[in-house]
């Protein structure tokens, strides 16, 4: 969608994303949106196989949370590479190819 100027975007995004009071704006925008850390009792009620997708350079959830996480309540994890935290946007064809894994096809 973005042509040659996806690289610009991405660049401009995690400079922006680096940012101390970005940060504490968005967390902020995310209280304000009604969105909570969801607590560790509650995931662990879970009862549907359940696999994580996560980029390699997130930002946001940090590769090694998403590993706490999957080991912590017995997902399974999908790392797409060369991906950020959206990683549909990012790496497409790599997301579809771990979706189709994740569910067997």
């Amino acid at each position: 969608m973005y042509g040659e100027r996806f690289g610009l975007l991405q660049e401009y995004l995690l400079d922006r994303a680096r940012d101390p009071g970005v940060k504490q704006a968005n967390r902020r925008l995310l209280r304000e949106f009604g969105l909570r850390r969801i607590d560790d009792a509650d995931l662990d009620r879970i009862d549907t196989p359940t696999t994580a997708l996560c980029g390699r350079h997130d930002r946001v959830m940090l590769v090694v949370h998403a590993e706490r996480a999957a080991t912590r309540h017995g997902w399974g994890l999908q790392v797409i590479e060369d991906a950020g935290h959206v990683v549909f946007v990012d790496q497409f064809e790599a997301s579809i190819a771990a979706l189709r894994t994740a569910v067997g096809g």
